[in-house]
């Protein structure tokens, strides 16, 4: 289950994301852990986005 926080000015979809000790940062294009940086590529970041915003839900490769 991941906590979706709203920013001020800014639509839902932009919205930092957090789960367990992990927080994505979409605007920032940024993933934390435990508030250190993980570094990912820009395929990798949107994949996990998409995932995420799929809530279990099975994704096809199109969809990713």
């Amino acid at each position: 289950m991941y906590n979706r926080m709203a920013m001020p000015g800014l639509p839902e979809s932009e919205a930092t994301i957090e789960y367990g000790r992990s927080k994505v940062i979409r605007l920032k294009r940024e993933l934390l852990a435990d508030g250190w940086p993980v570094e990912l590529g820009g395929r990798a970041f949107d994949t996990l986005v998409a995932l995420i915003e799929a809530r279990g839900t099975v994704l096809g490769k199109d969809d990713l």
